[in-house]
């Protein structure tokens, strides 16, 4: 039996992708016991999740470059006497945990720049979508192939009764056509305008369908002004519900439009159609939507891609790789998901 640290203290998205790779664990690697090391912000994603056997809380924005922190956590890793670190995140910071625990096996990609500090490397696919990069690190142990296999979230009994009672408070009863839509990000660059927001919204209404936003705290303003003039057809849910709960919501929904951002993985794991729109960034980084229906939106340009993450302005400053993807020809493409 192997124990298994697996540290991913990047965004949220970047959580939810690495989960197919727990089950992944459990199917390749029987008897494993795998420990989950996160930052605060994410951890809600992989409470419940039955392939992981603890997970503990990394604070790296607070505390994280302390070095006694650093200490402590070098100790406590160096306790649980770990055989292998598997290291999807491409730190600095994670590399060296493991290093200094002294975790005989470390495995992570030839893309990060403390490579020099794994036992062993796996070359990160340009080509290929971040779930198959990340299932990818079991490599080193003859697995190949694994196919697709979906993120996934595990919400529990509270999560299920707290989103049926929100729903109750704004008649949405589950049976009507509701659309969701998460117009955030934390990148300028990657965020549709929220006019567009608003034109997609209007159009929705005007065909009868409930809107429905969902998103982060910092994002309420940007949903109340998107639905302003919607009346009670449209709710904003922004800020109500954890990536859990919100997840067990979408499963609910018939579509979900979103940026190249979380919620687009989300929706890949409640299999919910899915249309994911692409600014600064491109579908090839490998971070489109896998869900069964599910459509991408960008315009060609020559100045795209413009980065590999986001920004948070354009360089042209026209952010016209966004702007120009109008509300009327993502309406379209999701009518095409809804038959």
């Amino acid at each position: 039996m192997s124990k298994i640290l697996l540290i991913q203290t990047a965004f949220p998205g970047d959580v939810i992708l690495v989960t197919p790779l727990f089950r992944a664990i459990r199917q390749e690697l029987p008897g494993s016991q795998v420990t989950a090391m996160v930052i605060p912000e994410t951890k809600n994603i992989l409470e419940h999740n039955p392939f992981v056997k603890k997970l503990w809380n990394y604070d790296k924005h607070s505390r994280g470059n302390s070095v006694s922190y650093l200490k402590k956590w070098v100790r406590k890793i160096k306790d649980e006497k770990f055989d292998i670190a598997l290291l999807p995140h491409r730190s600095y910071r994670t590399a060296l945990l493991a290093r200094l625990a002294g975790i005989p096996i470390r495995i992570g990609f030839d893309r990060s720049p403390a490579k020099w500090l794994y036992s062993h490397v796996v070359k990160y696919n340009y080509e290929g979508h971040e779930v198959s990069r990340n299932l990818s690190l079991l490599k080193p142990f003859g697995v190949i192939n694994l196919g697709v296999i979906r993120q996934e979230l595990f919400p529990d009994e509270q999560d299920e009764t707290m989103v049926k009672g929100l729903m109750a408070a704004n008649d949405l009863t589950g049976k009507e056509k509701i659309i969701a839509l998460a117009p955030g990000s934390i990148w300028f660059t990657k965020r549709w305008p929220e006019m567009n927001f608003t034109g997609l919204t209007d159009l929705f209404l005007n065909r009868g369908y409930r809107i429905c936003l969902i998103g982060g705290s910092k994002d309420i303003a940007l949903g109340d002004f998107i639905i302003a003039d919607a009346g009670s057809r449209a709710v904003n849910f922004i800020g109500k519900l954890t990536l859990r709960q919100t997840a067990y919501f979408l499963s609910k929904c018939r579509l979900l439009v979103c940026n190249d951002s979380a919620p687009t993985h989300l929706g890949s794991a409640v299999n919910i159609p899915t249309i994911t729109i692409f600014g600064s960034t491109v579908p090839e980084f490998g971070f489109s939507p896998i869900a069964e229906k599910q459509a991408v939106m960008q315009k060609e340009m020559a100045c795209r891609p413009c980065t590999d993450h986001g920004r948070k302005k354009c360089p042209r400053k026209t952010l016209a790789c966004l702007r120009d993807i109008s509300p009327e020809e993502v309406f379209n493409s999701a009518l095409a998901l809804l038959k």
